[in-house]
């Protein structure tokens, strides 16, 4: 074997199935394995089987090592892990932070608790500090999450510690900031409902919130001020989202999605929706406006054209919305996808720019409460008491194809083309109605209907 140059060997493996090149030839040597690893045929193959990644030798190299690896069990179930039993009611948001060490839960026994990872055992969290409200706690926005909307040039300075703004049935909101008595900003005349992402700028953190009283602020954190007051709507905000700097936008009970520049007291764009809108993304890179509305309606609004588009997309209400990104042939990196959950126990994925219905998930037998993901994976909590992680799987007739494509575990469930198969794995356990999940750094966050939470690890 020795004498055989490495050219003749990989030449051989040409003519050898993926399959048995790392079930038998790969494992025999290391030299072997080498030379399987880097032929052509295999970064070939990859690339026939998943169109949709960017294939690289290393990817190839990573994927080969993956499967080798799993030689004897191909697939690991996600790990549950309980953890402690901080809130005795509904959580009603959960947020892990970007870099995946830092968790922050709010629930109906008005509390706020922040979780710290076990610089011991990564796969546990702690309770870390806590705050009790007056009342249950239905906002939160915090500094260590993408809801931190801050410029490249200031990433350092805003994160030396900890800030969360919260707000609950009451009027004021709080600030929590690490070590230090909370701030009570307190303008409202009625309940606030919504907060918008933090925003760092000039030195200083800012957020709008808006109200029952049809108000919206803009408040400098470390002033403990409002800045500006905004007033169009008539009836409660239901959401605010910045667009960029000073731009932002708002949604109303009075069927209103409407544009404004802090710098002005007037909104300088409107859409009205007869059946109402109700949630809000946006888009900042593209100037994209998504909301939602209450016949199941998806808007798609390009602010450069100025016309908003509503697209049919579920049979009543949709309960949540979430914008994830994935790359697309014709659109390329970073291309936006709309993942919504609705009263019709049905969870769909819509392409964020042409509005295209992609795929409709429907085994839920309760209302979604909330969904999640990233480019490979869909995940879903619902009334069911179950979590469900939906993936597509390019759709193969040659056996080696679909075990490859099994247990690669590579799919790309956003913008994968129509002839992909839809797979489910059902998460399930101890669990009470899933009221609150967060995705992150491969592992699920759950917060339950009894205020328990959970959390689910993947095999790396």
């Amino acid at each position: 074997m020795n004498a055989i140059p490495d050219e003749l060997l990989a030449h051989i493996m040409e003519y050898l199935s993926p399959r048995f090149c790392m079930l038998s030839v790969a494992l025999v040597s290391k030299r072997l394995y080498e030379i399987a690893q880097s032929t052509p045929v295999w970064k070939e193959y990859i690339l026939n089987l998943f169109p949709y990644v960017n294939i690289t030798d290393d990817y190839c190299k990573s994927t080969f090592s993956r499967l080798c690896a799993r030689n004897k069990a191909w697939y690991n179930p996600p790990e549950m892990i309980c953890l402690p039993h901080k809130h005795t009611d509904a959580i009603s948001i959960v947020e892990l932070s970007d870099c995946g060490s830092w968790m922050y839960t709010c629930s109906w026994d008005n509390i706020a608790c922040l979780w710290r990872q076990s610089s011991i055992d990564k796969d546990r969290f702690s309770p870390y500090s806590d705050f009790c409200d007056e009342e249950a706690i239905v906002a939160l926005r915090w500094n260590h999450t993408k809801d931190h909307f801050v410029y490249p040039e200031h990433q350092e300075a805003t994160l030396d510690k900890h800030i969360a703004v919260i707000s609950g049935w009451g009027t004021d909101i709080k600030v929590i900031t690490s070590n230090e008595e909370p701030l009570v900003l307190s303008e409202h005349e009625d309940s606030v409902k919504c907060l918008s992402r933090l925003l760092f700028d000039q030195g200083t953190f800012k957020v709008l919130s808006g109200s029952t009283d049809t108000d919206i602020k803009l408040w400098d954190i470390y002033a403990e001020t409002s800045i500006s007051t905004f007033q169009s709507h008539s009836k409660e905000v239901t959401k605010i989202q910045y667009i960029d700097r000073d731009m932002f936008a708002s949604t109303s009970r009075d069927h209103r999605c409407l544009i404004w520049d802090s710098r002005s007291p007037s909104y300088c764009m409107e859409h009205t929706s007869p059946s109402g809108i109700y949630k809000l993304e946006v888009d900042r890179e593209k100037n994209l406006i998504y909301a939602t509305s209450y016949n199941g309606h998806v808007i798609i609004w390009e602010l450069r054209k100025g016309v908003p588009v509503e697209h049919k997309i579920h049979d009543s209400r949709i309960t949540c919305m979430t914008l994830l990104y994935a790359e697309d042939k014709k659109f390329g990196k970073d291309t936006p996808v709309i993942v919504t959950g609705a009263k019709d126990l049905s969870v769909c994925v819509t392409h964020g720019i042409t509005g295209e219905l992609l795929h409709k998930y429907d085994t839920h037998s309760g209302i979604i409460n909330c969904v999640d993901g990233d480019q490979s994976r869909v995940i879903s909590g619902s009334y069911d008491q179950t979590v469900r992680i939906w993936t597509q799987n390019p759709k193969c007739e040659d056996e080696d194809d679909r075990w490859l494509n099994e247990n690669t575990q590579q799919s790309h469930v956003l913008l994968d083309d129509a002839s992909s198969i839809a797979n489910v794995e059902v998460l399930t356990g101890p669990l009470d109605i899933v009221s609150a999940i967060s995705y992150n750094e491969n592992q699920i966050m759950v917060g339950c209907g009894n205020g328990a939470l959970y959390k689910w690890k993947f095999s790396s």
